[in-house]
């Protein structure tokens, strides 16, 4: 990336400057949510920072294990580690001032001839892609913090259940089973489908943020249309163990994981035109939701549930595939945005999600949002597919291949 080579290799200080534009690449916070963060809002444990933003809006940000470790660096080797001074400073000890942003700003316009021409600013990095990408050598994990970050969130890589977390839960009767991921490639692609205002662009930042959580690169894309409370949605996200290239949106063919919140919307034929044969499993919930045409008049008919599977499965039936009524398992947590979540968790325990579950109830209480209430979707979605799922006769489960970082 151009501009990550200018900010890391000219100026006065590009430690500080590179470290900055990696900041504002992952988190896109704000300039001033920059200047108002403290060493005690670095949790190096969780790989999360603590944003004081416009407003008074505070926000727990997950950031990869590479910044993190570089932001610690950065914290011993100007000024100690004091909580209460600033995160960022200068050689001298001194609190980074408001002027560097556009110092960098210039510095890079005068490098970089598009630059200057589009007259790009440092703000405008909160509003392109914010995927921990490795932006050079420099970010590179190192030295001790890598390689526990790394120890500590496999990713995509190893058993996930081989952990004292998980035992405890199993004795708790939280988890029934062990789950099992059966794609075998360091890098996987979700489509979420439903409808607007139950919470499709929710399940896409959890699964970002549980990505994000196990050391992955993650980019995503919200396709909210004109209307975003009862219209179609989509949510495009893509992990990967290295860096990502290309769009955020996946194209023809590149869907791993089709996560069908509703499955009218899921069985549109521009949405289904990401699935491939002997690529693609199918996580969808058959639960009813009538259109706003079906409400006004009575004579237009809802299709029937093996009409939608058969559209969705255009390509091809897959024994891994999942079409159950969430609504109805959830009982009394039967609202949409629950059932959502129980999708989560049939696609982890199923194997065709390559999150480690730990991970996406990580996210879940980082959202803060009907916590307790998301983590029993979540769990039930799970004991649904050892219980039910796994049991019918028509349901084959393969060997699993574990991905690999």
């Amino acid at each position: 990336m151009e501009l990550a080579e200018v900010a890391s290799t000219t100026g006065n200080d590009p430690e500080l400057d590179a470290l900055m534009f990696r900041l504002h690449l992952e988190t896109a916070c704000r300039r001033g949510g920059t200047l108002a963060l403290r060493v005690a809002d670095l949790n190096s444990t969780d790989c999360l920072l603590q944003l004081h933003e416009k407003g008074g809006t505070v926000r727990r940000q997950p950031i990869s294990p590479s910044l993190t470790h570089h932001l610690l660096d950065h914290v011993r080797t100007r000024g100690g580690t004091d909580t209460t001074t600033a995160l960022l400073r200068y050689r001298n000890g001194k609190a980074m001032g408001r002027r560097r942003f556009d110092y960098l700003s210039q510095r890079l316009r005068e490098h970089l001839p598009w630059a200057q021409a589009l007259q790009f600013s440092i703000h405008w990095l909160r509003h392109g892609e914010i995927a921990g990408r490795d932006l050079d050598d420099r970010f590179r994990d190192g030295g001790d913090v890598g390689r526990r970050a790394r120890r500590d969130r496999p990713g995509l890589a190893g058993n996930h259940f081989h952990d004292q977390d998980h035992r405890r839960r199993q004795r708790q009767g939280g988890e029934r089973a062990h789950c099992r991921p059966v794609m075998a490639t360091a890098a996987a692609t979700m489509r979420v489908t439903g409808v607007g205002g139950t919470g499709v662009v929710t399940v896409a930042q959890v699964l970002a943020a549980a990505g994000a959580r196990a050391g992955l690169k993650v980019t995503g894309l919200d396709q909210l249309g004109l209307a975003q409370k009862g219209g179609a949605v989509v949510s495009d996200v893509r992990l990967s163990t290295s860096a990502i290239a290309g769009s955020n949106k996946i194209g023809p063919g590149g869907c791993d994981l089709y996560l069908g919140c509703d499955a009218l919307v899921a069985a549109s034929q521009q949405n289904l035109a990401v699935i491939a044969p002997d690529r693609t499993y199918a996580v969808v919930s058959t639960s009813v939701t009538p259109t706003g045409t079906m409400v006004t008049d009575t004579r237009t008919e809802y299709p029937s549930r093996q009409t939608l599977v058969d559209r969705i499965e255009w390509a091809g039936s897959r024994p891994e595939n999942i079409f159950v009524d969430a609504r109805a398992q959830l009982g009394a947590l039967g609202e949409d945005q629950y059932a959502n979540i129980f999708l989560l968790g049939a696609a982890v325990q199923a194997g065709v999600l390559p999150i480690a579950p730990e991970h996406i109830e990580w996210a879940l209480e980082l959202n803060g949002v009907q916590v307790s209430r998301n983590l029993d979707a979540f769990r039930l979605g799970r004991r649904y597919v050892t219980e039910v799922w796994a049991g019918s006769g028509d349901t084959a489960r393969p060997d699993a291949v574990v991905l690999t970082a």
